[in-house]
């Protein structure tokens, strides 16, 4: 009986998972030759790797012979005299050659794994170490990556950039002139941004700015700013703008239309992640599904708006789907309310003197006294807070969701201080997915700054020099991470 195509047969009967396919086709193809494994791996849309595993997993139970040359066949099937093919020896140049083809014609997607060395050495005929030596001349090349112990098709780097082409960032200076990072955000902005430009091919310079013009290194296709911590925004657009280069920056709660300076540039490409409603909206979802029903919302910057924006979402959110929500805290703008008092607090001075320590330190007292001074204002913080938590713990609230996760520790501190803290009956949550949260074991929001970093570099790749008109907004979101804090929903008992 002639044996029909593979696909015909799928689609015939299309039940059943990879095996059961192809035991199915087994049974009713018997003593017959296996299609190859990109047949199969069409018919069914499964990776060729699947296909290879689940063949061996038949042959070693006796359901499929195999040898070199013949293909796969049915139990009993295979030819008892199947003349082997002459091979012929690929040099290690041309095997590299195949392999570019293969990923040309898409035989292996863009970022996904190749099959391991050892599995390539048997299809080639090869010692594992020089396929691993071919492999990471690729690697070398740019067609692959070099993931652990795994190759990945690298992204087609565009034809535009090559080695010597990089990108600016500019932001705020700190006291030893580099870019200032003074939270875990910042710090994944800027290493997201050095893995987007190295993956396409491009270097970095920076330039941490106070005020004047902004030094552009020859070959710069473009500007990645942050605006964090610095006073005079509009000083630094209009510096931007005089580059006359492409400009992603990153801006928190602005109007792209109204704010000064940023209408009037016309290669300005605005990023904003962290100050939408859209947060606060996915956390009320997020403990509407888990079951809670009354959530106290717990800030001490109520007069920040990220922190307003955030309220107005979760409650939003939390309302429409008839639970409750009430808000508690103080009206500060933000931790420095309580960190500058500090830092000028005589007592803070005489307990940590800077000459004695800068005697013992080789001149490095200011990150001791910096220490101190944050515990301190984060005992003032603390203290200012305490009778905002005792008014939301008197309203008993199945769940705490904080502004931020350093008001969601300080709620965790004062409900364990309170003899009140049961992760068993209460929840708690928070936003930025800081490495406290992961500490306390917190769940949290994590706004997706690997997302901007994206956006922005291939932003300035793609920019055409034509290109004018007013700025354009993008804004991006994140995920809740769930975590210890917040029990799950069958052991969620309201209050």
């Amino acid at each position: 009986m002639e044996r029909s195509s593979f696909s015909a047969f799928i689609a015939a009967d299309p039940s059943g998972d990879l095996r059961t396919q192809l035991v199915r086709w087994l049974e009713r193809h018997p003593r017959q030759r296996l299609p190859p494994v990109r047949e199969i791996s069409q018919a069914l849309h499964v990776s060729s790797r699947d296909v290879v595993a689940v063949l061996d997993a038949l042959r070693r139970d006796g359901l499929v012979e195999t040898r070199r040359g013949s293909g796969s066949w049915a139990r009993g099937g295979l030819p008892p005299s199947v003349e082997q093919p002459v091979q012929v020896r690929r040099s290690p140049s041309e095997l590299a050659d195949l392999l570019r083809e293969e990923i040309r014609d898409g035989l292996h997607p863009t970022g996904t794994a190749l099959p391991s060395a050892k599995t390539l050495a048997q299809s080639w005929d090869r010692h594992p170490q020089t396929v691993a030596r071919i492999l990471d001349s690729l690697v070398a090349a740019g067609v692959l990556e070099k993931s652990g112990r795994s190759w990945i098709v690298a992204r087609a780097r565009s034809t535009a950039t090559s080695h010597q082409h990089r990108i600016l960032l500019v932001g705020a200076s700190d006291d030893d002139g580099a870019l200032r990072m003074d939270s875990d955000r910042e710090i994944e902005f800027w290493r997201d941004i050095y893995l987007e430009a190295s993956r396409n091919g491009l270097e970095i310079s920076r330039h941490p700015w106070t005020t004047g013009s902004i030094p552009v290194p020859p070959d710069t296709l473009g500007l990645v700013v942050s605006t964090w911590h610095v006073p005079n925004v509009q000083e630094l657009l209009r510096e931007t703008a005089l580059t006359r280069l492409p400009v992603c920056t990153w801006m928190e709660g602005l109007d792209g239309r109204d704010a000064p300076g940023i209408a009037e540039h016309p290669r300005l490409l605005v990023h904003e992640v962290a100050h939408s409603k859209r947060a606060g909206q996915e956390m009320g979802q997020f403990l509407a599904k888990c079951g809670f029903h009354r959530v106290a919302w717990i800030s001490p910057f109520r007069e920040a708006a990220w922190s307003r924006s955030r309220e107005d979402g979760l409650r939003e959110t939390l309302e429409s789907a008839g639970r409750e929500c009430a808000s508690f805290g103080i009206d500060a703008l933000s931790e420095w309310d309580f960190l500058a008092p500090a830092w000028n607090d005589p007592r803070l001075w005489n307990a940590v003197p800077p000459d004695a320590i800068d005697a013992i330190t080789d001149g490095r007292s200011r990150a001791v006294v910096a220490m101190a001074a944050k515990q301190m204002g984060l005992g003032r913080l603390a203290k200012a807070l305490a009778p905002a938590l005792e008014e939301a713990l008197a309203w008993r609230p199945d769940a705490w969701v904080a502004c931020n996760d350093l008001s969601a520790t300080l709620a965790r501190e004062w409900l364990v201080r309170k003899g009140a803290w049961d992760p068993r009956r209460t929840a708690l949550a928070g936003f930025d997915d800081s490495s406290e949260a992961l500490r306390q074991d917190l769940t949290s929001y994590r706004f997706d700054t690997a997302s901007m970093s994206r956006s922005m570099v291939l932003q300035i790749l793609s920019w055409r020099r034509d290109r004018r008109g007013s700025a354009r907004i993008s804004r991006h979101s994140g995920a809740v991470v769930v975590r210890g804090s917040t029990p799950r929903p069958s052991r969620v008992t309201s209050g």
